[in-house]
Protein backbone atom coordinates (compact mmCIF):
# COMPACT_ATOMS: atom_id res chain seq x y z
CA UNK A 1 0.00 0.00 0.00
CA UNK A 2 2.98 2.39 0.78
CA UNK A 3 4.53 1.70 -2.27
CA UNK A 4 1.23 2.67 -4.38
CA UNK A 5 1.02 5.69 -2.64
CA UNK A 6 4.21 6.49 -3.30
CA UNK A 7 3.78 5.77 -6.46
CA UNK A 8 0.62 8.06 -7.07
CA UNK A 9 2.02 10.97 -5.28
CA UNK A 10 5.04 10.55 -7.93
CA UNK A 11 2.73 10.59 -10.86
CA UNK A 12 0.56 13.82 -9.58
CA UNK A 13 3.69 15.35 -8.97
CA UNK A 14 4.86 14.78 -13.13
CA UNK A 15 1.06 15.65 -13.99
CA UNK A 16 1.28 18.82 -12.27
CA UNK A 17 4.95 19.72 -13.30
CA UNK A 18 4.28 18.93 -17.27
CA UNK A 19 1.13 22.03 -16.69
CA UNK A 20 2.00 24.84 -18.74
CA UNK A 21 2.35 28.11 -16.25
CA UNK A 22 2.09 31.51 -16.64
CA UNK A 23 5.86 33.35 -16.59
CA UNK A 24 5.74 36.81 -14.14
CA UNK A 25 8.62 38.03 -17.07
CA UNK A 26 11.13 36.99 -19.85
CA UNK A 27 13.09 34.59 -18.95
CA UNK A 28 15.61 34.48 -21.87
CA UNK A 29 16.26 37.34 -24.58
CA UNK A 30 18.40 36.30 -27.61
CA UNK A 31 19.54 39.82 -29.12
CA UNK A 32 20.56 39.26 -32.93
CA UNK A 33 23.89 41.08 -34.24
CA UNK A 34 22.56 40.81 -37.65
CA UNK A 35 19.84 43.77 -39.59
CA UNK A 36 18.43 41.97 -42.51
CA UNK A 37 15.06 41.30 -42.74
CA UNK A 38 12.00 41.84 -39.99
CA UNK A 39 10.03 38.40 -40.10
CA UNK A 40 11.19 36.23 -37.11
CA UNK A 41 11.32 32.52 -38.34
CA UNK A 42 11.93 30.38 -35.73
CA UNK A 43 14.45 29.56 -32.72
CA UNK A 44 15.76 26.19 -32.21
CA UNK A 45 17.87 24.41 -29.71
CA UNK A 46 20.71 22.10 -29.50
CA UNK A 47 20.37 20.03 -26.03
CA UNK A 48 23.88 19.14 -27.03
CA UNK A 49 26.25 21.91 -27.33
CA UNK A 50 23.83 24.03 -25.30
CA UNK A 51 23.08 26.36 -27.93
CA UNK A 52 20.05 28.45 -29.51
CA UNK A 53 19.89 28.79 -33.08
CA UNK A 54 17.71 32.10 -35.04
CA UNK A 55 17.12 32.87 -38.00
CA UNK A 56 14.86 35.30 -40.00
CA UNK A 57 12.73 34.60 -42.99
CA UNK A 58 12.72 36.21 -46.51
CA UNK A 59 15.89 35.81 -48.04
CA UNK A 60 18.98 32.89 -48.55
CA UNK A 61 21.47 35.54 -47.27
CA UNK A 62 20.27 36.34 -43.97
CA UNK A 63 22.08 34.89 -41.26
CA UNK A 64 22.00 32.12 -38.11
CA UNK A 65 22.07 34.10 -35.03
CA UNK A 66 23.98 31.36 -32.52
CA UNK A 67 23.72 31.75 -29.06
CA UNK A 68 24.86 29.80 -26.03
CA UNK A 69 22.64 28.93 -22.94
CA UNK A 70 22.66 31.93 -21.36
CA UNK A 71 21.57 34.27 -24.16
CA UNK A 72 25.01 35.52 -25.18
CA UNK A 73 25.62 35.79 -28.62
CA UNK A 74 28.34 33.43 -30.39
CA UNK A 75 28.33 34.09 -34.32
CA UNK A 76 26.20 34.28 -37.39
CA UNK A 77 26.48 33.02 -40.74
CA UNK A 78 24.78 32.89 -43.68
CA UNK A 79 22.03 30.21 -44.23
CA UNK A 80 22.03 29.89 -47.68
CA UNK A 81 18.25 28.85 -47.13
CA UNK A 82 15.05 30.79 -47.34
CA UNK A 83 14.03 29.29 -44.49
CA UNK A 84 10.51 28.70 -42.79
CA UNK A 85 10.63 26.69 -39.73
CA UNK A 86 14.08 25.67 -38.10
CA UNK A 87 14.64 22.92 -35.72
CA UNK A 88 17.21 20.21 -34.19
CA UNK A 89 16.91 16.72 -35.08
CA UNK A 90 17.67 14.14 -31.88
CA UNK A 91 18.31 11.08 -34.78
CA UNK A 92 20.43 12.77 -37.01
CA UNK A 93 22.01 15.36 -34.60
CA UNK A 94 21.66 18.23 -37.28
CA UNK A 95 19.92 21.13 -37.30
CA UNK A 96 17.11 20.62 -40.09
CA UNK A 97 15.01 23.24 -42.03
CA UNK A 98 12.13 23.71 -44.54
CA UNK A 99 12.47 26.55 -47.20
CA UNK A 100 9.75 27.74 -48.69
CA UNK A 101 9.70 25.84 -51.37
CA UNK A 102 9.38 23.08 -49.66
CA UNK A 103 12.96 21.28 -49.48
CA UNK A 104 14.20 20.21 -46.48
CA UNK A 105 17.49 21.21 -45.66
CA UNK A 106 20.20 19.89 -42.74
CA UNK A 107 22.97 21.98 -41.06
CA UNK A 108 26.13 19.62 -39.66
CA UNK A 109 27.34 21.07 -36.00
CA UNK A 110 30.42 20.73 -35.28
CA UNK A 111 31.82 20.41 -31.83
CA UNK A 112 31.62 23.92 -30.65
CA UNK A 113 27.98 24.43 -32.28
CA UNK A 114 28.81 26.15 -35.69
CA UNK A 115 27.17 24.79 -38.24
CA UNK A 116 28.36 23.82 -41.54
CA UNK A 117 26.62 24.70 -45.41
CA UNK A 118 23.28 23.49 -45.77
CA UNK A 119 22.85 20.35 -47.62
CA UNK A 120 19.39 19.08 -49.55
CA UNK A 121 18.27 16.65 -47.79
CA UNK A 122 14.27 16.57 -49.77
CA UNK A 123 13.22 18.33 -53.08
CA UNK A 124 10.01 18.32 -51.17
CA UNK A 125 8.54 17.34 -47.84
CA UNK A 126 5.16 18.37 -49.09
CA UNK A 127 4.73 21.62 -47.42
CA UNK A 128 5.41 25.02 -49.44
CA UNK A 129 4.35 28.79 -49.30
CA UNK A 130 4.68 30.79 -46.36
CA UNK A 131 3.63 28.28 -43.66
CA UNK A 132 6.30 27.87 -40.58
CA UNK A 133 6.97 24.32 -39.96
CA UNK A 134 7.60 22.31 -36.43
CA UNK A 135 9.03 19.35 -36.10
CA UNK A 136 8.71 15.98 -33.48
CA UNK A 137 9.53 12.29 -33.98
CA UNK A 138 9.44 12.32 -37.97
CA UNK A 139 6.55 14.39 -38.23
CA UNK A 140 6.32 17.78 -39.38
CA UNK A 141 3.55 20.07 -38.51
CA UNK A 142 2.16 23.45 -39.19
CA UNK A 143 -1.23 25.40 -38.77
CA UNK A 144 -3.46 26.54 -41.26
CA UNK A 145 -6.61 28.91 -40.57
CA UNK A 146 -7.45 26.97 -36.95
CA UNK A 147 -6.30 23.44 -38.59
CA UNK A 148 -3.32 21.56 -37.81
CA UNK A 149 -1.55 19.40 -40.75
CA UNK A 150 0.82 16.70 -39.18
CA UNK A 151 2.61 15.59 -42.14
CA UNK A 152 4.56 12.05 -42.26
CA UNK A 153 7.98 11.55 -44.28
CA UNK A 154 6.27 9.71 -46.96
CA UNK A 155 3.72 12.92 -47.25
CA UNK A 156 0.47 11.31 -45.22
CA UNK A 157 -1.61 14.03 -43.56
CA UNK A 158 -3.47 14.18 -40.87
CA UNK A 159 -5.80 16.59 -40.08
CA UNK A 160 -6.27 18.66 -36.39
CA UNK A 161 -9.28 20.87 -35.53
CA UNK A 162 -8.51 22.97 -33.19
CA UNK A 163 -11.26 24.38 -30.80
CA UNK A 164 -10.03 27.98 -31.00
CA UNK A 165 -12.24 30.36 -28.68
CA UNK A 166 -11.30 33.71 -31.15
CA UNK A 167 -11.87 34.46 -34.72
CA UNK A 168 -9.25 33.98 -37.52
CA UNK A 169 -7.39 37.39 -37.29
CA UNK A 170 -7.20 37.37 -33.97
CA UNK A 171 -4.10 34.88 -34.24
CA UNK A 172 -0.52 34.84 -35.40
CA UNK A 173 -0.56 33.85 -38.94
CA UNK A 174 2.07 31.42 -39.84
CA UNK A 175 3.39 30.44 -36.96
CA UNK A 176 2.90 27.96 -34.17
CA UNK A 177 4.82 25.86 -31.70
CA UNK A 178 5.14 22.04 -30.82
CA UNK A 179 6.37 21.70 -26.92
CA UNK A 180 6.67 17.44 -26.99
CA UNK A 181 4.47 18.04 -23.46
CA UNK A 182 1.77 15.12 -23.76
CA UNK A 183 -1.72 16.87 -23.82
CA UNK A 184 -0.29 20.64 -24.55
CA UNK A 185 1.43 19.63 -27.40
CA UNK A 186 0.46 22.54 -29.71
CA UNK A 187 0.79 25.74 -28.85
CA UNK A 188 -0.94 29.37 -30.46
CA UNK A 189 -0.25 32.62 -29.97
CA UNK A 190 -3.45 34.86 -29.56
CA UNK A 191 -2.57 38.65 -30.63
CA UNK A 192 -6.02 40.09 -29.45
CA UNK A 193 -5.39 38.60 -25.55
CA UNK A 194 -1.27 38.57 -25.82
CA UNK A 195 -1.78 34.55 -24.45
CA UNK A 196 -0.72 31.11 -25.46
CA UNK A 197 -3.14 29.01 -26.55
CA UNK A 198 -2.14 24.98 -25.73
CA UNK A 199 -4.11 22.01 -27.55
CA UNK A 200 -3.51 18.24 -27.40
CA UNK A 201 -3.56 16.74 -30.41
CA UNK A 202 -7.35 15.83 -30.43
CA UNK A 203 -7.37 19.35 -30.89
CA UNK A 204 -8.91 20.63 -27.47
CA UNK A 205 -7.76 23.87 -25.85
CA UNK A 206 -6.18 22.56 -22.48
CA UNK A 207 -4.93 25.75 -21.31
CA UNK A 208 -4.14 29.29 -21.65
CA UNK A 209 -1.43 31.73 -20.59
CA UNK A 210 -1.37 35.10 -20.45
CA UNK A 211 2.17 36.58 -20.91
CA UNK A 212 3.27 39.74 -18.79
CA UNK A 213 4.16 43.44 -19.92
CA UNK A 214 4.42 44.71 -23.37
CA UNK A 215 4.15 42.11 -26.30
CA UNK A 216 4.13 43.70 -30.02
CA UNK A 217 1.44 42.54 -32.02
CA UNK A 218 2.99 40.08 -33.79
CA UNK A 219 0.44 39.45 -37.10
CA UNK A 220 2.77 37.10 -38.85
CA UNK A 221 5.44 34.77 -38.10
CA UNK A 222 7.66 36.18 -35.20
CA UNK A 223 6.12 33.21 -32.95
CA UNK A 224 8.29 30.29 -32.01
CA UNK A 225 8.77 27.08 -29.64
CA UNK A 226 12.19 25.81 -27.73
CA UNK A 227 13.31 24.63 -25.07
CA UNK A 228 10.11 24.72 -22.95
CA UNK A 229 9.91 28.96 -24.15
CA UNK A 230 7.26 30.19 -25.90
CA UNK A 231 9.56 33.03 -28.14
CA UNK A 232 8.24 36.59 -29.43
CA UNK A 233 10.60 38.46 -31.73
CA UNK A 234 10.66 41.75 -30.86
CA UNK A 235 11.20 43.92 -34.53
CA UNK A 236 12.04 47.28 -32.91
CA UNK A 237 14.73 45.63 -30.85
CA UNK A 238 15.68 43.22 -33.29
CA UNK A 239 15.46 40.39 -29.78
CA UNK A 240 14.02 37.05 -29.52
CA UNK A 241 12.23 37.09 -26.23
CA UNK A 242 11.52 33.73 -24.37
CA UNK A 243 8.71 32.89 -22.05
CA UNK A 244 9.31 29.72 -19.39
CA UNK A 245 5.99 28.09 -19.30
CA UNK A 246 7.29 24.15 -18.74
Amino acid sequence: MKNLLTVLFASTITISLAQPKTPEQISLSLKLNSTGGTNGCSVAWNPINKMYYAIIAGNIDYPIDIFDETGKWISKQVSGVDVRGIWFNPKTKKLEGKSNEGELFSWSIDSDGGLDEPQLVKESIGIDGQFVVSFSKGFYFYHEEGVIKKVSAKGAIDYIQLARPSEEDDYNTYGMGYTEVKNYEIVLFNRATSSLEFYNLKGDLTATVALPGYIPDMVRFRFSFANNMAWLFDTDERVWNGYKVF
